[in-house]
């Protein structure tokens, strides 16, 4: 996001060029009007556990499973979230709701009966959102305007 100069003279031809919009009267450059936003959205992804992975064992409350035979699931603190179709076992991330799963490490390879396996993933997930802020605060919205309020003013 862009921001106005910190420091230094201001004019406004700076702010006209910084601004999107016409009208060079001061009264256009009003914080919240036509040309000087008052707000702007912010996403943020959040990542559960913020580093690494969870994992709490082979079918704990944890884990991304994929044997070769049975059944293929993420479960989120002991709640199974997805189950995979039976011909999958490549997958690395799969979206449930707002939230994305990734699966993690292999922690366990495990030889089942007749020649099948079990492998035992760690799992985190990530999920978005967006938020309104406030923006441009030292600006006005009526009244004297000076340019040494337009330091550190942003557009979204």
């Amino acid at each position: 996001m862009p921001f106005l100069q910190s420091s230094g003279a201001i004019s406004i031809a700076n702010l006209n060029s910084f601004f999107p919009g016409s009208g060079t009267a001061m009264s256009n450059f009003y914080r919240g009007g036509g040309r000087v936003p008052s707000t702007k959205t912010v996403s943020t992804v959040v990542r559960e556990p913020s580093s690494g992975e969870n994992w709490s064992g082979k079918f704990g409350a944890f884990s991304w499973n994929m044997p070769t035979i049975g059944n293929r699931e993420i479960r989120w603190n002991g709640t199974v979230v997805y189950t995979f179709p039976s011909s999958d076992n490549t997958t690395t991330s799969v979206t449930v709701g707002s939230f994305t799963y990734f699966r993690g490490t292999l922690f366990v390879t495990e030889q089942g009966s007749y020649g099948t396996f079990n492998y035992y993933y760690g799992v985190w997930r990530t999920s978005g959102s967006s938020s309104t802020v406030s923006i441009n605060g030292n600006i006005p919205t009526s009244g004297q305007i000076s340019l040494s309020q337009f330091y550190g003013a942003e557009v979204p």
